[in-house]
């Protein structure tokens, strides 16, 4: 049903030819490679409510030329690298792989959560353009000795965010183990019809879909007898962006007072502090903050 060979198709490469059909297309996107199929995802999401600012990779699919694909959609990749020596990255004027890279840099000590970050630029022969990205070396768990590489193509994010941002990548296993393990996605039926197989997916996603909403419901804290609307209502009565301004006036009043530091130095120390906050905390400030 997925092989790329007609001669191992179950049904036969007969089988549902009207291509104004969704069962054909079906078949036409489970022959495809699976390179090609995450690029086709991500392009039919794009302007719509399922539409992310960035996209986690395993190593599985990562690789130069899927990391440009995927930006050149319009995300910012955040991925684990594959340890390839055929996956170059334009580093120092030269095309290297990451274990290359890994040795020929000083690496942090101490309880450092990450071994080392360095900046590159993310090219394939295929591709006419190039992409800064930023490459950083993390302790694999459970074996101090070895290591693993994340790349993130934006490169405003810091070590910290971006692992953390990998991080989250690890929902989808949870998933796929709820699918298969209690929703019996592999084990409820036995059948050779691609059909049917894509009818029971849809319904095992369906049922996840209940026991997830059902649960957001009468689970979740945050919507037990609607204090998820509280809260809500709670933080309407002052932002984020007016709490830091208090903050910011606080500190300059201190500084003033206890410090007698002059109005340019006070000015210059904030300028100084917004300008070394994490990424996500700088987007959801005013201008005006940036400007006091």
């Amino acid at each position: 049903m997925g092989a790329s060979d007609d001669k191992n198709l179950l049904e036969g490469s007969y089988a549902k030819e009207d291509n104004r059909t969704l069962a054909t297309k079906r078949r036409n996107e489970a022959r495809a490679g699976k390179p090609a199929l995450v690029q086709s995802m991500l392009k039919s999401v794009k302007g719509t409510h399922a539409e992310a600012k960035y996209v986690l990779f395993d190593s599985w699919f990562t690789s130069p030329s899927s990391v440009l694909s995927t930006a050149g959609l319009g995300y910012h990749v955040v991925a684990r690298l594959k340890n390839h020596e055929k996956h170059l990255y334009r580093y120092e004027d030269e095309n290297i792989s990451i274990s290359r890279i890994y040795r020929a840099n000083r690496k942090r000590r101490g309880r450092s959560r990450y071994l080392l970050s360095v900046t590159v630029d993310v090219r394939h022969y295929d591709f006419s353009e190039t992409i800064p990205a930023k490459i950083v070396y993390v302790r694999e768990k459970g074996k101090r000795k070895n290591w693993i590489a994340l790349i993130s193509t934006d490169t405003s994010l810091s070590e910290d965010e971006i692992i953390a941002l990998y991080g989250k990548r690890w929902d989808i296993e949870p998933f796929h183990k709820v699918l298969k393990s209690y929703l019996r996605l592999e084990k409820e039926f036995q059948m050779r019809s691609y059909d049917a197989m894509m009818a029971h997916a849809t319904i095992v996603m369906t049922r996840y879909v209940m026991l997830s909403l059902e649960n957001r419901e009468n689970i979740d804290w945050r919507s037990v007898n609607d204090g998820f609307y509280v809260l809500c209502q709670e933080l309407e009565d002052i932002s984020f962006t007016v709490a830091f301004e208090l903050i910011l006036a606080i500190l300059k009043r201190c500084s003033s007072e206890h410090l007698n530091l002059s109005n340019a130095q006070i000015n210059e120390f904030v300028t100084y502090f917004i300008a070394d906050l994490p990424s996500l905390i700088k987007d959801k400030l005013k201008l005006s903050v940036c400007e006091s």
